[in-house]
């Protein structure tokens, strides 16, 4: 009897103690706040800034690594932006083919309309630049009824009163389209200003070095061709793009463009002189 006795206690002692292990090692395996409301994760901090470290008010575009925030809202499609020397930013809202000034405070004023612009699909007021050697000329890229085009505009004025004077055409003939027009235009190292052109919807153009469409472009501020362009007595810097809209250059002076590709094939391009990227073929 005592012998039965104390083997059903050691078999209860023994199921009780696995049924203990079982339970620690369920809830070993178990997520987290189990049975709680999810909670949405902590924003990723970039590493070099500590969650603690304040934000910088002195200047909106000045925005520390791992940090957003809104200098101006309410803006109708922006499409492009150039900062001042003198700390005013300028935006280019393509539908209202309006110029927008933006002050450090991220007070927002209209300086002007730039005059025959006819948006449409992707088309409009597009990109916007600025030579350091003159920043009083501001450059924009805009779509006309019957081009793409590059215009000269004056800015007159000064922050906070910047007007747009009388507007020169400096490249024209871009051919246009609801899609694909390009639109990017950005001073080089070299102070020439380039100009990037999409195929306006027709493949057949970007191999077409008669074409300025599926190209990226290379002039002088007045609208000249550099005599080292690779064609000679052309604009045409590099063809067979099919929509660039983007360029800048690195520390080692070398060109990038980023292309939108056909559905999902978008491309970051070094730039060559001369060099055809390959749109329709590949």
């Amino acid at each position: 009897m005592i012998g039965c006795s104390g083997g059903d206690e050691l078999r209860k002692l023994l199921v009780l103690v696995w049924a203990l292990v079982t339970v620690l090692v369920l809830a070993a395996c178990a997520p987290e706040h189990s049975g709680t409301p999810a909670t949405v994760p902590p924003a990723i901090v970039h590493p070099t800034v500590p969650p603690s470290t304040p934000m910088s008010t002195d200047d909106p575009v000045d925005v520390q690594p791992g940090r957003t925030r809104t200098v101006a809202d309410e803006l109708q499609l922006p499409w492009s932006l150039v900062r001042l020397p003198s700390g005013v930013t300028l935006v280019s809202e393509r539908d209202t083919a309006s110029i927008v000034e933006i002050d450090d405070s991220g007070a927002a004023r209209v300086v002007g309309t730039v005059p025959g612009v006819v948006p449409g699909g992707e088309g409009g007021l597009l990109g916007l630049a600025v030579s350091t050697d003159r920043p009083e000329h501001l450059f924009a890229y805009t779509t006309t009824a019957i081009d793409n085009r590059v215009l000269r505009i004056p800015l007159i004025g000064k922050p906070g009163s910047f007007a747009l004077g009388a507007a020169t055409p400096v490249l024209t003939g871009i051919p246009k389209a609801d899609n694909h027009n390009g639109g990017r235009i950005h001073f080089g190292p070299d102070g020439l200003l380039y100009v990037t052109a999409g195929d306006a919807g027709n493949t057949t153009l970007s191999q077409n070095l008669d074409s300025l469409a599926g190209k990226i472009l290379r002039i002088t501020p007045d609208g000249a061709i550099p005599a080292d362009n690779p064609f000679g007595g052309s604009p045409v810097y590099s063809f067979g793009h099919r929509n660039p809209q983007g360029i800048a250059w690195d520390d080692e002076g070398r060109m990038w463009a980023s292309e939108f590709g056909q559905n999902r094939f978008d491309e970051l391009n070094l730039i060559t002189p001369g060099a055809n990227y390959g749109w329709p073929i590949v």
